[in-house]
């Protein structure tokens, strides 16, 4: 058998996921420039993603 690697991921519950979120439930403030604005969603967005997804990685190494 050769080396492999397979990666994956699930999202939990339907295939696809997506929200809409107000600015507002987002804790943005008229305050934020665009570059905080942009940092903030990239902040939220990870940990959004992260909590909807289950993933694996597998190596199998090829036996001598």
């Amino acid at each position: 058998m050769a080396n492999t690697v397979t990666l994956s991921f699930r999202i939990e519950g339907p295939a696809e996921k997506s929200g809409m979120f107000t600015f507002e439930e987002l804790g943005i403030t008229d305050d934020m420039d665009q570059d905080a604005i942009e940092k903030h969603i990239e902040k939220i967005f990870e940990s959004w993603v992260w909590g909807n997804i289950a993933f694996s990685r597998v190596v199998r190494f090829e036996e001598e």
